[in-house]
């Protein structure tokens, strides 16, 4: 080690017995000579400082800490919006610790990759770029990570490990309840280990951003149940009301495709798939999936009646079928769980979906409840809709449109008839006839051989007469049976 580095190393691991022997052996002021012979950090004469009143330093240092940590929770409890917290954070953090830099990355909801959130420097970002660019996974990072052992906190959590990453720059786990909830990395200016203290308001800082995390988390699933239980009460479209569902829990979800399926009993089949950011030719595909015992995620679930969770698709059995489509499309992992009516039949499937290999978490199997929940209430009340509807526009016996219904139509077409007020009406308007069909003698049917027969009549007159007619026309059962 050069003699400058070396005596640098002295100065800073044994100041105070090197500033006695200075001012011993030159009768000058130790902080002088430093000045006069070599250049000093100001962290030693910080040290020197803190040496001559250990106490009184010590004191005033917690003080501070304990008020800006005091302050940034009142910001958290306050509701005050992530990104902002994250920013007071960085600002915290870069000038109470000195640093030159400081990152808050988030872990999105397939607990590897990283997306930046904030970014907090003191000095010119050509001198402290921002880190890996190319490295936005945590697995890879911990791989290629020193753990710094000697500034554990007590509790030896895991989630406090210091870790070493490159020269002189850091990382820090933000903990979660699930998972991971983020990582701090900073750019720490001075050679040699933290300090407790300073590691002591890095874990503060990452457990109160921790926590507000989990907290807002809660509030927009909260929100989103609400969001979507007004949307199903107003009387919004079945496929507008989950398509909504999907893209709230996406946003909230960084890095998760959700999508619906519903299946139809009589073709045993997942049809009408709602998926607003899966790749449009994977969705496709995946419409009119034959649900079975060995059919991907969302035809086993639909199958089966219970959640099935493929944290690799690339190696599962389920998908042995399939697995060349999602790979091809980039899904590697899919979870699915059914919804179901009241009385315990499958309606339908909710699926999560990742690009990469992982595990559901507490949080994830929350969030699949809740989508499920809501997508049964949602199918629930958009049959009951349609069976009301049906009953009160349509004849049971031979499922045609009745005399309510036609009436009101009828009624349309004639207003539009004769609408002459508008000239391109005019023009484009169409002609139309009305044909009335009277069965003569049906009462005699009825009376003499039974109402039963007399439906049958009905209904196998009705199928005569629907192949001769056009997808305009309107056949109406008019009554007077």
């Amino acid at each position: 080690m050069p003699f400058k580095e070396q005596f640098h190393h002295l100065l800073t691991n044994n100041s105070e017995i090197v500033f006695d022997a200075l001012e011993e052996r030159y009768s000058l002021p130790s902080a002088d000579f430093c000045h006069s012979s070599i250049s000093v950090s100001q962290e030693i004469q910080d040290k020197r400082s803190a040496l001559t009143r250990p106490d009184e330093a010590s004191k005033v240092c917690l003080d501070s800490y304990h008020r800006l940590v005091s302050h940034l929770g009142k910001l958290a409890l306050e509701g005050t919006q992530l990104s902002d917290l994250y920013q007071n954070a960085g600002q915290l953090l870069v000038q109470e610790l000195k640093l030159m830099s400081c990152e808050f990355w988030e872990i999105l909801t397939d607990q590897d990759t990283l997306n930046l959130v904030d970014y907090t420097t003191s000095v010119d970002i050509s001198v402290c770029p921002r880190f890996g660019f190319d490295k936005r996974s945590l697995k890879q990072i911990l791989q290629e990570s020193q753990v710094c052992h000697e500034v554990l906190s007590p509790s030896k959590d895991q989630h406090t490990q210091l870790l070493s990453l490159e020269s002189q720059r850091y990382g820090l786990i933000i903990p979660g309840k699930s998972y991971p909830a983020g990582l701090v990395i900073f750019t720490y200016p001075f050679q040699g280990v933290m300090g407790q203290k300073d590691v002591d308001l890095l874990q503060d800082v990452t457990s109160i951003l921790a926590s507000a995390l989990e907290r807002k988390r809660a509030e927009m699933l909260l929100l989103t149940q609400t969001n979507v239980l007004q949307a199903i009460a107003s009387g919004s479209n079945l496929q507008r009301t989950l398509f909504f569902l999907c893209q709230l829990l996406e946003q909230q979800n960084p890095g998760a495709y959700c999508s619906v399926l519903f299946l139809d009993t009589a073709k045993q089949k997942l049809e009408s798939g709602i998926a607003p950011s899966l790749p449009q030719a994977y969705a496709a595909a995946l419409n009119g999936l034959v649900i079975g015992d060995c059919a991907g995620s969302c035809g086993t679930a639909a199958f089966r009646g219970e959640p099935i969770f493929v944290h690799d698709i690339s190696t599962d059995p389920l998908w042995a079928e399939y697995r060349d489509l999602a790979l091809s499309h980039g899904i590697r992992a899919c979870w699915s769980m059914p919804f179901l009516s009241q009385s315990g039949n499958v309606l339908g499937t909710f699926a999560l979906s990742f690009e990469i290999p992982c595990q559901p978490t507490t949080r994830h199997l929350k969030i699949m409840e809740t989508a499920t929940h809501l997508a049964s209430i949602a199918t629930e009340r958009f049959q009951s809709t349609q069976k009301l509807t049906r009953l009160a526009l349509y004849d049971d016996l031979t499922d045609l449109v009745n005399r309510s219904f036609f009436t009101d139509f009828l009624a349309s077409q004639l207003e539009y008839k004769h609408d002459f007020e508008d000239n391109f009406l005019k023009s484009k308007r169409k002609s139309f006839a009305l044909l009335f069909l009277d069965l003569d003698r049906f009462k005699l049917v009825n009376d003499s051989l039974g109402h039963m027969v007399g439906d049958q009549l009905l209904i196998a007159f009705t199928k005569r007469v629907l192949p001769y007619l056009k997808s305009e026309d309107v056949f109406c059962s008019f009554g007077g049976r």
